[in-house]
């Protein structure tokens, strides 16, 4: 899908309006589902990478969270809110 074409403008009118009409919490899926769809009318072989990508970042910031959590949890416990360093 090349910039000078007309499918990409109607892509880009389309995705623009649907973008404004759901609500604010899945504006960012919505954005995530038009880039994926961008990617694939190129190369289905890098797309499918990008999808693994994504979902490793994905899954490596959730535990990434979780750790963060853990850790503020145990500074809580055992170091009345103070930096706790173990070992």
């Amino acid at each position: 899908m090349s910039f000078l074409n007309v499918s990409f403008f109607v892509f880009l009118i389309v995705g623009a309006i649907i973008y404004y009409i759901i609500p604010k919490k899945l504006q960012w899926v919505w954005l995530l589902v038009l880039s994926f769809i961008y990617y694939f009318s190129f190369s289905i072989k890098c797309s499918l990478a990008l999808v693994y990508v994504t979902t490793i970042v994905y899954f490596a910031g959730l535990f990434i969270a979780k750790l963060e959590q853990d850790r503020k949890i145990v500074q809580n416990f055992e170091g009345g809110g103070k930096t706790f360093q173990r070992g």
